[in-house]
């Protein structure tokens, strides 16, 4: 038995100390936003050149609570296209999420819906994402790939997201969330996989974005 026994009503004063304390250091570290830059831009893409996005269909992912946000469209010497998204957040907070109902590739009531997962589009380019087919009245198609950067993480799963989110919120450390997504228009995956082996890592792209390279 130990020498020395802390009272039981002191250690129900510490015990009560700490639960009062912890949320609101909790609240204090996610209340503290990534410094970000004031204007970003989307990347230069070897091989890739910039062109006016698509009237035919338009589509755009949406993150309306994001610090930075851009949309573009890039060609290559043979004619494909492809459209890239970057939305930035310094810090995520309720009604500012990187992970939200209605947001992300496909809004609330959208005219884009979801026809199918596509696992293997990304695998095969060994970038770890996530993508899916949509389509839209017309009708026209589209392929989207998703990536989220958290701290060191970058992943496509939106549970980890969430983790990775309350642990930097608890334990303190990078704020920022990044998503990025690239799109085709029609059925053909290939010019995704062109566009990533010019772009580069998706977490060197991300956390330039965030001013953190």
């Amino acid at each position: 038995m130990p020498r020395h026994r802390t009272e039981l009503l002191i250690a129900t004063a510490l015990v009560l100390a700490t639960v009062a304390i912890f949320p609101s250091w909790s609240a204090a570290i996610a209340g503290r936003a990534q410094p970000l830059p004031a204007h970003i831009d989307l990347p230069d893409i070897p091989g890739w050149h910039r062109v006016p996005v698509s009237t035919r269909a338009p589509w755009t992912p949406y993150h309306p609570g994001a610090d930075h946000y851009l949309f573009g469209r890039y060609a290559d010497v043979s004619g494909a296209t492809v459209d890239m998204s970057i939305a930035v957040f310094g810090n995520q907070h309720e009604g500012k999420e990187l992970i939200a109902f209605g947001t992300g590739v496909l809004r609330q009531e959208d005219r884009w819906v979801r026809v199918a997962d596509l696992p293997d589009i990304v695998d095969r380019a060994g970038a770890g994402g996530s993508a899916m087919r949509i389509t839209a009245p017309g009708p026209v198609e589209r392929i989207v790939a998703t990536w989220y950067r958290i701290g060191d993480t970058t992943t496509q799963d939106e549970t980890l997201v969430k983790i990775e989110t309350m642990k930097a919120r608890l334990l303190g450390g990078p704020q920022r969330a990044v998503a990025v997504h690239l799109s085709v228009e029609g059925a053909d995956p290939r010019p995704i996989a062109r566009f990533l082996a010019a772009l580069g890592p998706i977490a060197t792209v991300a956390d330039r974005a965030a001013g953190m390279r």
